[in-house]
């Protein structure tokens, strides 16, 4: 049976976004190498296509990749991801290929922490190629305890969306909720634009971008695991 996750509180998703009381290992590399990561941001302005943006990313985030999988043991709960989330938003105020890079590395260095040495450089090859090696692919227990890891970290960021709709599943509610207004259910549409209110009230950058990026390399991670 499923252990009940614990809702997100106002006061505690605007602290994290203040990053008060987060102390995260992450959060102190960015901090470290800020002046350089937005040095990378503001030359990255220059690269018009999408194409571009993208290969650069690719090619001057490698040395992050080798910072944070430099890091021991760290955790990656839905408050340190908000507060790591808002330090990356105030390095990279406009940057979607560089902060879905950032989220693509931290992603996979939690999938490899306690594994072998050799899978050091998993990180920066997955950001710079976005694909899985058939070596690991290849090996079924390192494929389940990756996939365990990229669960707690899916756990993490539905918690934030959770929090954002106040509700669990919104997608489903939102639906049952639309088809009763359109059986003309007025408490229906009450429920509706209260669901609607929270969601505009408790929805900030940091919070959408966090979910957002995490959600999109654990999409694809997912299915490249699958479909091993």
């Amino acid at each position: 049976m499923p252990i009940e996750r614990t809702p997100l509180t106002s006061f505690q998703v605007k602290s994290a976004e203040k990053r008060i009381g987060i102390y995260h290992p992450i959060i102190r590399i960015l901090e470290t190498h800020e002046d350089e990561l937005k040095k990378l941001y503001n030359s990255s302005l220059e690269a018009q296509e999408t194409t571009d943006q993208q290969e650069f990313a690719r090619v001057h985030l490698g040395f992050l990749a080798d910072k944070i999988v430099g890091i021991d043991r760290f955790t990656l709960e839905p408050l340190e991801i908000i507060g790591i989330w808002s330090k990356v938003v105030e390095i990279f105020p406009a940057s979607s290929y560089l902060r879905r890079s950032v989220a693509s590395i931290i992603t996979t260095t939690y999938m490899i922490q306690r594994e072998d040495p050799s899978l050091s450089g998993f990180p920066k090859y997955y950001m710079e190629n976005w694909q899985i090696s058939p070596e690991i692919l290849s090996d079924r227990d390192l494929v389940g305890r990756m996939q365990k890891r990229l669960g707690e970290i899916n756990t993490s960021i539905e918690d934030i969306h959770s929090y954002i709709h106040d509700v669990k599943d919104p997608l489903q509610l939102g639906m049952k909720l639309q088809r009763r207004v359109q059986e003309e259910d007025t408490e229906a549409q009450v429920e509706l634009d209260e669901l609607k209110r929270i969601h505009i009230e408790r929805t900030t950058p940091v919070l959408a971008e966090s979910y957002e990026n995490f959600a999109h390399p654990i999409s694809i991670i997912t299915i490249q695991l699958q479909n091993k």
